[in-house]
């Protein structure tokens, strides 16, 4: 990718929505624990996105602050 491109590159904010399909969860889960507790399934789908032709991926980790995660019992 050339970072001097003139051209945008648009990003997707749809992790959460494919991490609910793909594991098939219910309620409110921690997104962010899902890296460590289902990395292959996190992986699979920044995969998924390369083969789609995205140009952008990053972590799964929007919400991994202290005070989020406190809720969740991992603020540590």
């Amino acid at each position: 990718m050339d970072l001097n491109q003139s051209t945008p590159i648009l990003a997707d904010g749809a992790m959460g929505t494919l991490l609910y399909t793909t594991l098939g969860l219910t309620g409110q889960p921690c997104f962010e624990a899902l890296n460590l507790t289902h990395p292959d399934a996190v992986a699979g789908i920044h995969t998924a996105y390369l083969q789609a032709g995205a140009q952008l991926i990053k972590t799964n980790s929007f919400g991994a602050s202290r005070t989020r995660l406190a809720a969740y019992g991992l603020a540590d």
